[in-house]
């Protein structure tokens, strides 16, 4: 009930404040008087002044060296704030005493503090005019105060329906709404979104059925997407993201731990088109306030990532396995819509490629609600393996194009348990060895199509992209070798072989082609097969393989240092 004493303590607050000011001036001009004849003094005291601009608003100057914002608010009007303090306890013993001897009854004091709110608004909006942030300050004790209220009116004495609480709850942020747009205060939008965020906790709605707590929900964004508008206060759409989502987590941790989810067949559909409406919402106001500005905050790529999450949630938790796919292939359409118009008109790269990003997620999740298993990992390989080569066909820019590679770096995560398979027991054809396969032609696709272009690109980059090709294409052989021979002793014989051809071609061709990370690459290959003659296989194999690989591969080596040194004698040149 400390809000009521608050009251008394503005009037009297406004009933002197003409007398104070009469007196902070006659101070400040005998301040000034003082300082005149000490102009040769160095050490002056200084103190709060107070200043109005052109329209009569208070602007509190202080000296520079204060440190803390604290300070500063407490040393303005510090007279009539220590005043305000005595009143404020004073009246909160007495009214504390009189509601202890039952002076006043339970709808009594539901209504004085509902009317104490509602005159406290109103002051703090006659305040604001002037002072702001004592205007901020009584707005929010005031819209605070009838919420309060409401709250104790339903949890207490069970007074008013939740509807009718919700109502009332309502009137105070959109007070709040209005005003923060007129005197431009962010604090008070802030205030108001959170107010009527935190009202159906307040007034204990039932938590059976969504329809009518998200209606409300719905009416409390679509104000705050206006104060968006007229503001461009990005911050709020971000915001009412967060807090669409903590009403949305109950719904989603059921859906995915629970078969079913918590939904009812009567709430399907609602949850349904709320997912349409608020995802669309908040698409909306990111694309205009990017669109508007010419520029792109954290804000906005925070908004555009966590509304695309926020929306394949619901999709997920919705609806039904048959739509599932459709629905996000809908909404992925809708992000690279975002995407084109912003290049076509603003051409903001963070914007283009946050949509673009958010477009490919829902994508991989359309993928996934249609595959599983190894079919997945190839769909995502092969589309992630498209995106450098459309962003570099529209963009025409190398960094881009190479960030955006590190989509495939999901794929060679993912490959690990098809390459420990145990599929690669029973034979050579099945899902694991078209993985490694399909990482293999994208990796090796990009390498031509990045190295043929006019633009250069940086010989780190179309190494490895080379270099991963190369080694996933070693496994391959590895494990299929093994996988297609059943005597162990000739599959380890083949693949060592194997491997010592290709390790001399790829030196030989790196020689030609003035090639480095290739000659060292053949090189490495070779050094690999001998060490692990040396080190592994002659501990494994029986004693006739291992006469004949190293005769093998000794002879291979051999005949590459005679064709090296024939090659580089002066008459071959």
């Amino acid at each position: 009930m400390e809000t009521i004493f608050f009251i008394v303590l503005l009037l009297m607050g406004v009933y002197f404040e003409k007398r104070i000011s009469k007196l902070e001036k006659s101070f400040q001009e005998s301040l000034r008087e003082s300082e005149k004849k000490n102009e040769d003094h160095k050490e002056v005291t200084h103190l709060p002044e107070v200043s109005f601009n052109k329209n009569g608003i208070e602007h509190d100057h202080l000296p520079e060296k204060t440190s803390s914002r604290f300070v500063e608010w407490l040393v303005t009007d510090w007279i009539m704030k220590l005043g305000a303090l005595l009143i404020l306890l004073g009246f909160a013993w007495l009214t504390s005493y009189a509601f202890l001897n039952n002076w006043i009854g339970p709808m009594g004091r539901i209504t004085f503090g509902i009317l104490s709110g509602a005159i406290i608004l109103l002051l703090g909006e006659l305040r604001i005019r002037k002072f702001h942030s004592q205007g901020v300050i009584l707005l929010s004790l005031g819209a605070t105060t009838i919420h309060l209220s409401m709250f104790a009116a339903r949890e207490l004495y069970d007074f008013f329906t939740p509807s009718i609480a919700l109502l009332v709850m309502a009137l105070p942020v959109i007070f709040l709404a209005t005003l923060s747009v007129k005197h431009k205060s962010l604090s008070l939008a802030i205030l108001g979104l959170v107010l009527g965020a935190i009202a159906p906790l307040l007034t204990n709605a039932s938590p059976e059925g969504i329809l009518g707590i998200y209606t409300y929900l719905f009416l409390i964004i679509a104000g705050t997407f206006l104060v968006t508008l007229l503001t461009e206060w990005r911050i709020l759409t971000f915001l009412s993201l967060i807090i669409m989502s903590v009403y949305s987590v109950p719904y989603f941790l059921e859906g995915l731990f629970f078969s079913g989810g918590s939904l009812s067949k009567g709430d399907v559909f609602s949850a349904q088109i709320f997912t349409l409406l608020f995802g669309g919402i908040f698409y909306v106001a990111s694309l205009i306030s990017i669109f508007r500005s010419k520029k792109t905050l954290s804000a906005d790529i925070f908004s555009i990532g966590w509304n695309a999450l926020y929306v394949l949630a619901w999709i997920q938790t919705a609806f039904s396995d048959e739509w599932k796919s459709l629905i996000t292939s809908v909404v992925a359409l809708i992000f690279m819509m975002g995407a084109y118009i912003l290049l076509r008109s603003a051409q903001l790269k963070t914007s283009i490629y946050t949509y673009g990003t958010a477009a490919f997620m829902m994508i991989a999740a359309a993928t996934a609600f249609e595959l599983s298993g190894p079919a997945l990992l190839i769909a995502y390989t092969l589309e992630a393996g498209i995106i450098p080569i459309i962003v570099f066909l529209i963009m025409k820019n190398n960094d881009d194009a190479q960030k955006s590679a590190l989509l495939l770096a999901l794929s060679l995560y993912f490959s690990g348990e098809h390459i420990t398979s145990f599929q690669w027991r029973t034979g050579v054809f099945h899902g694991d060895s078209a993985v490694l396969l399909t990482i293999i032609i994208v990796f090796s696709g990009l390498f031509v199509f990045f190295s043929s272009q006019k633009y250069t690109f940086p010989k780190w980059f179309l190494n490895l992209l080379l270099g991963i090709s190369g080694l996933y294409g070693l496994i391959f052989i590895w494990l299929s070798v093994h996988a297609g021979m059943e005597n162990e002793t000739i599959a380890q014989a083949t693949v060592l072989t194997i491997y010592t051809l290709l390790g001399i071609g790829l030196y030989l061709a790196g020689r030609n082609m003035l090639s480095k990370f290739i000659r060292y690459g053949g090189g490495a290959l070779v050094g690999f097969v001998v060490l692990h003659l040396l080190f592994v296989e002659i501990w494994e194999m029986s004693l006739a393989g291992r006469i004949i690989t190293f005769f093998l591969i000794g002879i291979l080596l051999m005949s590459t240092a005679l064709l090296e040194r024939k090659s580089s004698h002066p008459s071959s040149i």
